[in-house]
């Protein structure tokens, strides 16, 4: 998987997009669950202090994985702007959509 693997670092959110995670032979979509359990099928660097991951869900038959260093903001900013932390390529998705705010650890 490591070689079709892109890495956009931001100041504090660093995302990992994957072109498509599909078999190299028959090209059917890998899935990363199945008959209810999880598996990891996305190799990427996980910070060693505290972190949050969000998936984009809508990308596929590409996987994006955003990882947020809880330790070095405690506010984030998602949307279409290049002022954003978290930046969302789509045109349904306002310049500055949303916000995390983490409070209290």
């Amino acid at each position: 998987m490591n070689g079709k693997k892109l890495v956009y670092n931001g100041n504090f959110v660093r995302s990992f997009f994957w072109k498509a995670l599909e078999c190299e032979l028959c090209k059917t979509p890998f899935e990363n669950q199945m008959k209810g359990k999880l598996f990891q099928i996305m190799d990427f660097e996980k910070p060693e202090d505290n972190y949050l991951i969000m998936e984009s869900v809508k990308s596929a038959p590409a996987k994006v994985i955003h990882v947020f260093f809880l330790d070095k903001s405690n506010e984030f900013k998602i949307g279409r702007s290049v002022d954003t932390d978290m930046k969302i390529a789509d045109i349904s998705v306002s310049r500055i959509h949303s916000f995390i705010k983490v409070k209290n650890n």
